[in-house]
Formats: C-alpha cells, sequence, structure tokens
C-alpha cells in the first residue's frame, strides 16, 4: 500500500492517488509528503508552497506564464 507521511505534522494518507503530485500535499499544513510503499521511500511529494522554483519553463516558441505581456486595450 502506498503511503504519504507529512514530515511536520505527522499527517498519514493512503491510496495509489498519491502518486499524482496534485495529492502530495498535506492538506493541514501544506508541506510536501513523503511517499513509500511497503516501508520503502518510493519519493518526496510536491508542495507548490515548499517548492524551489515556481515558474516552470515554457516550450520553445510558447511564451512563460510570468513573462511580460503587453495588453492591448481597444482605443489605443
Amino acid at each position: 500500500m502506498i503511503e504519504g507521511t507529512c514530515p511536520r505534522c505527522g499527517l498519514r494518507q493512503f491510496g495509489c492517488g498519491l502518486l499524482n503530485p496534485r495529492y502530495q500535499t498535506c492538506p493541514d499544513c501544506h508541506t510536501a509528503l513523503v511517499i513509500t510503499e511497503e516501508g520503502r521511500p518510493l519519493m518526496q511529494g510536491f508542495s507548490p508552497f515548499t517548492s524551489e522554483r515556481l515558474d516552470i519553463p515554457a516550450p520553445a516558441g510558447q511564451p512563460s506564464a510570468f513573462g511580460e505581456w503587453k495588453e492591448e486595450l481597444p482605443g489605443n
């Protein structure tokens, strides 16, 4: 069984949904869960609140979500 444990508050969650990054964050303290299976560590979960990088690079030729935006307003 796949288990996720919060290193900060100790919350434990179970299930294969923990393989999806959407469910790898503690709902109480927003820390990335430690994901294990049968007691063996699988991975460190994902949390946007503790991630080292927020700007994920866009594919070549596509504007970045955090890039400069030029808004065209009618009448300008």
